[in-house]
């Protein structure tokens, strides 16, 4: 008798280790982006390197290359180039417009960017990776 029981991801697919190293690829390649003539050019070699040795982690174990575990892969970078547009949009949860402060030593101004131009690229990247990861984890029929 065929067992029927639903298909799952393998424990040979990509583990926690892969999973948070992918994020971090991710993030790394979002904020290069968004800091392109600042850190970015110093941000984008080191994401590049590590998405380099997280493949090469992947073919040393022999991991099988499985459509789900790309869709996962993939799903992950995607969320997690989400992290700086939601670090931005908090950065500038006051604004738009201008905010001072003041404290016991010191005071100032600063003008605030509307956090809604980077909270809708942040929530559009955050959803549709989140639905990628959902798609990849889901049993197969």
């Amino acid at each position: 008798m065929a067992d029927t029981a639903p298909s799952t991801l393998t424990s040979r697919g990509p583990g926690t280790g892969q999973i948070i190293g992918w994020f971090v690829v991710g993030a790394l390649l979002a904020l290069s982006f968004l800091a392109m003539f600042t850190i970015g050019m110093f941000l984008l070699p080191i994401a590049l390197l590590l998405a380099v040795v997280l493949v090469w982690d992947m073919a040393r174990r022999g991991s099988p290359v499985d459509p789900r575990h790309i869709l996962l892969i993939l799903g992950v970078l995607i969320a997690s180039a989400s992290t700086p547009f939601l670090w931005v949009t908090w950065m500038n949860r006051g604004g738009p417009g201008e905010r001072c402060w003041q404290t016991a030593t010191a005071q100032g101004c600063e003008e605030l960017l509307n956090p809604w131009i980077f909270a809708t690229p942040a929530l559009v990247l955050l959803g549709l990776g989140l639905a990628l990861i959902w798609i990849a984890r889901r049993p197969t029929r």
